[in-house]
């Protein structure tokens, strides 16, 4: 169990608006970090760190917890940073409200914003969506959080702290591959060692070492391309895959043979928000497999369910 101290209170103000906390909150959210109310938000893991973070009349107010005193004014921009509260999405949810796809963005998600986690923990999520549908790969996820991640005490509330690389290379690939991640724990594994051997003892992985295991073999420019989407808001080049194709295709009513022409077409209609698109085109699908998220939007079915007994972005931290 680590034990992280209170450090001290912010108070945040979304400077777009509209914003809406709770749609940003919910969405890629396990049980551990989103309860419906209240966020736990994972900030740097040197020293360890975590916000608690509510909707107070319209005001965020963030509790930061940590192992060792932190710099407010950096808290508060990483907190600003990973919620989104200074980006202004006007134009993007402008053009949403008249595309086939998107159009429940722009005019019943607007002020939803993606919420960004730590660069590691941003890294492992993207590997383990390598060949797998949004079901399997999040559950490989949240095994991986909750076997090697740490445990901690915020406000009374159990949270999980994702594993350090340093943590994985001490696993093995042993224990990575009974977590079922299958081909998927040999690049991790590399991965994770090779951050730990160029990574200083108190330093933090950061976007800069992400950009470096293409080196490593089953490290592609796919997951390269979701993990910076997801630790750095980079939605440029945007992450496309076989997927992604199938459900522009039959949005855009064109025959797309390939990752290469999705994306050509994705940057003439969305240029500077590709990334943002293809994050979502899976909130608004439920990131339904292919065929039926295909028939969805067939359908006009392209808004969430938000059907509490079914598993999807927006209801994850009801079922992992």
């Amino acid at each position: 169990m680590v034990k992280l101290a209170e450090r001290f209170t912010l108070k945040l103000n979304p400077s777009s608006t509209p914003y809406s906390f709770h749609l940003t909150a919910s969405a890629y959210s396990f049980s551990s970090m989103y309860d419906g109310q209240t966020l736990l938000l994972q900030l740097s893991s040197k020293p360890s760190s975590i916000a608690l973070i509510r909707e107070v009349g319209g005001v965020l107010e963030a509790k930061v917890y940590s192992e060792r005193p932190l710099s407010v004014g950096d808290v508060e921009d990483e907190l600003c940073f990973q919620l989104g509260l200074d980006e202004d999405l006007s134009d993007f949810y402008d053009k949403a409200s008249s595309d086939p796809l998107l159009k429940s963005v722009g005019l019943k998600l607007r002020g939803m914003h993606l919420k960004c986690i730590p660069p590691w923990p941003a890294f492992m999520a993207a590997l383990c969506q390598q060949n797998a549908s949004f079901k399997q790969g999040w559950r490989l996820v949240h095994r991986l959080l909750s076997s090697l991640g740490s445990q901690t005490k915020v406000d009374g509330r159990l949270a999980l702290l994702y594993p350090s690389p340093t943590k994985v290379v001490e696993a093995g690939l042993e224990i990575l591959r009974s977590l079922g991640l299958g081909f998927r724990a040999k690049p991790l594994w590399e991965a994770a060692k090779y951050i730990s051997d160029n990574l200083g003892p108190n330093e933090d992985v950061e976007v800069r070492h992400l950009q470096s295991l293409s080196s490593v073999k089953g490290v592609g420019e796919y997951t390269l391309r979701v993990a910076l989407l997801f630790s750095a808001r980079r939605y440029e080049p945007p992450p496309v895959d076989r997927w992604l194709v199938k459900v522009m295709s039959e949005a855009y009513g064109v025959r797309l043979k390939s990752v290469s022409e999705a994306e050509t077409l994705l940057r003439s209609k969305w240029a500077g928000w590709g990334g943002l698109y293809a994050f979502f085109a899976t909130i608004v699908t439920d990131a339904e497999p292919g065929e039926k998220a295909v028939e969805r939007v067939r359908k006009g079915l392209v808004e969430p369910s938000f059907n509490f007994s079914l598993l999807t972005p927006m209801t994850m931290w009801r079922h992992l």
